[in-house]
């Protein structure tokens, strides 16, 4: 099924999160100190710079809009919403890691996970 063009930019956004994500769970499972710290920091200014956005235009442009044609909030709204809570508390525990220079494996995985099923979902989904 091909996308609407309207949602063609969110597409992108969820590829780039599924990249980001990528490199969240390799520099976790392989990284050294410096490795985890370089991709913990690239993901705060990911998140920073253009996932917040993202986040922002799917609560206030796309959910609603999906609500229109649908009688009750469906789990996968409820799902992203609380992805999306999620990741903005992995953004700001990652930040404080940076900022203290020590990101632990564990952190580092979780929020790659986080960042694939976030972007996964809506780019596997009746978000079409």
């Amino acid at each position: 099924m091909k996308r609407h063009p309207a949602l063609i930019p969110l597409s992108r956004d969820h590829h780039d999160g599924l990249v980001q994500a990528v490199r969240l769970r390799r520099a976790a499972a392989d990284g050294d100190a410096s490795a985890r710290l370089a991709a913990a920091r690239e993901f705060v200014e990911f998140f920073r710079n253009e996932e917040r956005v993202h986040l922002r235009d799917e609560e206030e442009e796309l959910f609603p809009l999906f609500l229109k044609y649908v009688q009750s909030q469906p789990a996968l709204l409820r799902e992203a919403r609380l992805q999306h809570v999620q990741l903005e508390g992995f953004a700001r525990k990652l930040d404080i890691a940076v900022a203290a220079g020590i990101v632990d494996r564990e952190t580092l995985d979780a929020a790659g996970n986080c960042l694939t099923h976030t972007s996964g979902l809506r780019s596997d989904s009746s978000f079409r």
